[in-house]
């Protein structure tokens, strides 16, 4: 689960429905749109580091582990993910 306290300000407005989401769909992939990158948290940015060598930034604990993509890389990566058998969200 996301914290508002352990993520970047920019997202607060989308931890709750990170969280809904998550919930509902745990398996699902989710990315989120910030500021010209798709960003991808907690089990979803280990995910990413395992399949596609995507680095990982942030603290050590689930809820602040977080990579990301740039916009331009959505294709590349969402057919990967396909691909893979991952299925995916973007919020």
């Amino acid at each position: 689960m996301l914290t508002k306290d352990k993520v970047d300000p920019r997202v607060h407005s989308k931890v709750d429905e990170w969280n809904r989401m998550k919930a509902e769909d745990p398996d699902r992939v989710i990315l989120m749109e910030i500021s010209g990158f798709y960003e991808f948290y907690a089990e979803d940015a280990d995910t990413m580091c395992a399949e596609f060598q995507v680095p990982t930034m942030g603290g050590t604990t689930d809820c602040t582990v977080f990579s990301g993509m740039p916009l331009i890389s959505y294709e590349k990566y969402t057919k990967k993910l396909t691909a893979c058998g991952y299925r995916f969200i973007v919020i």
